[in-house]
């Protein structure tokens, strides 16, 4: 019980000693003075009956508030050690009896309205902040529903309504609690492998709602703390589930689109939390694969023999080194026969980066694919500089934000193209930015042992259907032979010589598909500072009559750009390259 002549903080033990439970001595007392701590439960008891009555005065009122907060600050003042003896049944009482509070609101006229909440419906959200610096009472969190109930109450404020900046602020601190306190090891196992990881808490947060609302909440200014960008960093980190439920049609997907175009969220949300938001859908959109286009499907080769086919069969057909996890063999023979040479660069791989690095081949794929002109534009512009061929090239993409959240270069569409053998001789003049050569020489050191040995390894079995592709993720580095089909062919690089130089297409048109060569030729013309649409010499359509071929052209060359249509030309014009 607590002492009214000394404070609400203050309370009495049965032992008649007096504790203070803003404190950590006595929040620690508070626990353990009797052997089975009842302090949660018979507080929610209490509370209950308090809200039993049809109406509270205002002693009443300040009283139960009273019972929320002692929860709180004995959470967030005992230690570890004696917080870990609070009982699951003790937790369980709390969590039920505060979901059920939620669950009552959640379809409130006044809530719905103004995103406010009464002080003493506050006090609950507020005090279950510190609780979720514990995972036993995560877990019984996520038990009793209370986060599924929590993301039910954010979302009965419809878009573009948000909760209160509190309560916003407040939800966003719960979840980003939780999620720490997740990789944590339970209590009793601290000898044990906590069982979860980063994505794994993402996981579970996104099934229950939640993660969608910490979206929507994450745009209040308030919100935005150092707490939340160190989140943000962790959900880029999460390509796999980034992939699957940020993309359209998802409701997180769905979140972070109608953020960015101003339909929900804050309008003063800050610049920061903006830039994050555009790289997780960049990086969403580049994750998505099309199983009917085989532009992306992998285009790997056998490091030993050189093998190679363009199709899903044999690239699902070849084997993955077991302990790199990133080179391919099309026989155990072959991978027998190359062991001498590969073990030299073969580094074992932590089972969750292997994993996550394996779900950025669909992110590479795509940039190179979306991304294809300019490569090709400024491969021939550097080929043509240094004398050397394509093989000689390395192509350099980094998709990792920068440290303020700044648009990741490579999801803005920038990339850099360098000589390869400087990367690996001297003083390596073209090595990448983030090697941190002048801020941090032990991770310079270990960014250079592990690249080198990768990209000298790639480059000695370059193939001319492939581009060389060194790329950094939030999650590591990687260095890989890249392929769109017969795109970085060398007979692709003459083709586009030939467009670019000469306005020739022929070549090209009988390598790659109309609706491609279209792209490609709509790209080259804008580059030249050409209007893609030059009607000169096709006369003005009068309207009598019916148009001549020429003047039809324009429209279907307005169709082919714009909307994606494959007309073919008809009229004398057809071959002037417009």
């Amino acid at each position: 019980m607590t002492d009214p002549d000394r404070g609400f903080f203050n309370i009495l033990l049965p032992t008649g000693e007096n504790v203070n439970i803003l404190t950590e001595e006595g929040a620690n007392t508070y626990i353990s003075t009797n052997d089975t701590f009842f302090g949660f439960s018979s507080n929610i008891e209490m509370a209950d009956k308090l809200r039993k009555k049809k109406k509270l005065n205002r002693q009443q009122k300040e009283t139960l508030k009273m019972y929320y907060i002692l929860i709180g600050e004995v959470a967030d003042n005992a230690t570890d050690d004696v917080f870990d003896k609070v009982s699951k049944h003790e937790l369980k009482s709390y969590f039920e009896h505060v979901t059920r509070v939620l669950k009552s609101i959640i379809t409130d006229v006044k809530w719905i309205r103004t995103g406010i909440l009464q002080d003493i419906d506050q006090e609950i959200i507020n005090n279950t902040v510190p609780l979720m610096k514990r995972v036993h009472a995560v877990e019984m969190a996520f038990e009793c529903n209370y986060f599924k109930v929590l993301a039910e109450l954010i979302a009965a404020r419809k878009a573009p309504n948000l909760p209160c900046p509190e309560i916003a602020t407040l939800s966003c601190a719960t979840m980003n609690n939780a999620r720490i306190s997740l990789l944590r090891p339970m209590p009793g196992n601290e000898n044990e492998k906590a069982d979860a990881t980063t994505a794994k808490s993402f996981k579970r947060f996104e099934a229950c709602g939640i993660l969608a609302q910490f979206l929507r909440c994450s745009t209040t200014p308030s919100a935005a703390d150092p707490g939340m960008f160190m989140c943000y960093n962790e959900l880029l980190r999460c390509q796999s589930l980034i992939k699957k439920k940020f993309k359209k049609g998802e409701p997180c997907g769905d979140v972070v689109h109608d953020i960015l175009f101003k339909i929900d969220g804050d309008s003063q949300c800050s610049k920061r939390i903006t830039e994050y938001l555009k790289n997780v859908a960049s990086l969403a959109r580049l994750s998505q694969s099309d199983k009917n286009d085989l532009t992306t499907v992998p285009n790997r080769v056998c490091r030993y023999c050189n093998e190679g086919e363009f199709t899903k069969e044999f690239q699902e057909s070849l084997r993955v080194c077991s302990r790199c996890q990133v080179t391919y063999y099309c026989t155990k023979e072959c991978q027998r026969s190359d062991w001498k040479k590969h073990k030299l660069t073969c580094n074992p791989v932590d089972k969750q980066v292997r994993k996550a690095m394996g779900n950025t081949d669909n992110v590479t794929l795509n940039f190179l694919k979306c991304h294809y002109e300019p490569i090709m534009m400024e491969l021939i512009r550097v080929c043509d500089e240094t004398g050397l061929n394509k093989k000689e090239m390395l192509l350099e993409a980094d998709f990792k934000p920068g440290p303020e959240g700044e648009m990741a270069p490579a999801l803005s569409g920038k990339f850099k193209i360098g000589v390869t053998r400087r990367y690996l001789e001297g003083g390596r003049p073209d090595e990448p930015d983030w090697f941190y050569k002048n801020e941090d020489e032990a991770c310079y050191k270990t960014n250079i042992a592990s690249f080198l040995p990768a990209l000298r390894d790639q480059y000695d079995i370059m193939t001319n259907n492939n581009l060389l592709l060194y790329c950094r993720f939030n999650i590591g580095h990687s260095v890989k032979r890249a392929g769109l089909e017969n795109m970085f062919s060398d007979e692709a690089f003459e083709a586009f010589q030939k467009a670019i130089k000469e306005d020739d297409y022929g070549p090209m048109e009988s390598l790659f598909s109309p609706a491609i060569v279209e792209k490609i030729k709509r790209f080259i013309i804008k580059s030249k500072g050409r209007n893609a649409m030059d009607t000169a010499g096709v006369p003005k359509y009068d309207g009598t009559g019916e148009p001549s071929q020429d003047q039809q052209d324009v429209v279907r060359r307005m169709l082919n750009m714009n909307f994606g249509a494959d007309f073919e030309m008809r009229g004398v014009g057809k071959g002037r390259g417009w």
